[in-house]
């Protein structure tokens, strides 16, 4: 989300109690702040005006491979600054005889006839010499690029399976070494077939409220997008406990957890998670859902 979005995009919102009510930053500003990011906790956005650019119709899509944590983050910190790639992400990589390597991906967009200039677009980056690749493709099928991905999964039934994931969000100043020492602890079957990934992100245009981040110019995604094998409830349970334990060497260090994940959370870890914003939190729940009707099993709120 931009910040120009997050500052004046207009919604309509359904509420709990009520028939929907418009919502934007020059109106109805508490409603506009409470649903963005807000859990489904205060209302349901039922439409949104969203703006829209124009997309370029193909995509140079670049992968490079890194064998040194420290030097494959900061070279992600270096790309996000100085924005020469439309898309920039990070993976992590087991090896067969142990250890990890790291995958940059990055993209760049452009019309036929206006080529990118690879050299430019590689300059002062330190991955492994000749462990880089580049194709040419259609927009459209970078963007669906994991449809394939997912239709083989699917007929080979391991898309059914429980993935209880985990996304932490990492202070820049503690990224590395929490990242270092939790692959270092990290056995490859508790990932399971899914991806690890680390994204390199500018803080500043993460500005809606109830969004939390960490402090700090930038900071980093590492996730962990398990697959339980065997699908079963035991190994599920062992997962989300292990999920659970990262989140909270992630917080004391400065991080915060993406609630999309499957990590057990109390009210009074809610409380904490939202810091210096629970008293609008609070406030905007007795405003737009009294009742607490909305989402009770997130555990945030009690019922009265």
């Amino acid at each position: 989300m931009t910040s120009w979005f997050a500052r004046s995009m207009p919604l309509i919102v359904e509420r709990a109690s009520t028939s929907s009510r418009r919502a934007s930053a020059l109106k109805t500003r508490q409603l506009f702040d409470a649903v963005r990011a807000g859990l489904g906790q205060f209302g349901v956005i039922v439409r949104a005006r969203v703006l829209l650019v124009p997309a370029l119709p193909s995509t140079r899509y670049y992968k490079a491979t890194y064998d040194d944590l420290s030097i494959f983050m900061s070279d992600l910190l270096v790309l996000i600054h100085d924005g020469r790639f439309d898309t920039v992400q990070g993976f992590v990589n087991a090896l067969a005889g142990g250890g990890w390597n790291y995958t940059l991906e990055a993209t760049k967009n452009f019309e036929p006839g206006h080529e990118p200039n690879d050299a430019a677009l590689l300059a002062g980056l330190h991955f492994v010499p000749g462990q880089q690749t580049s194709e040419d493709i259609l927009y459209f099928d970078y963007l669906n690029r994991l449809g394939p991905t997912v239709e083989f999964l699917k007929q080979i039934g391991v898309w059914s399976f429980p993935h209880p994931w985990i996304d932490l969000l990492v202070p820049t100043s503690r990224a590395e070494s929490f990242i270092g020492g939790t692959l270092a602890a990290l056995d490859p079957a508790d990932v399971g077939q899914g991806p690890i990934i680390v994204y390199p992100y500018l803080g500043n245009p993460f500005d809606t409220p109830n969004l939390r981040v960490p402090a700090g110019e930038t900071f980093f995604l590492f996730g962990l997008l398990r697959t339980a094998i065997p699908p079963t409830p035991e190994r599920s349970a062992e997962l989300v406990a292990a999920n659970r334990r990262l989140f909270e060497q992630a917080r004391a260090v400065g991080g915060f957890f993406y609630p999309i994940d499957s990590v057990p959370m109390s009210p009074e870890d809610w409380r904490l998670h939202f810091g210096d914003r629970w008293p609008q939190v609070f406030a905007a729940k007795r405003a737009f859902d009294p009742d607490a009707l909305l989402a009770p099993g997130q555990g945030i709120f009690t019922r009265r």
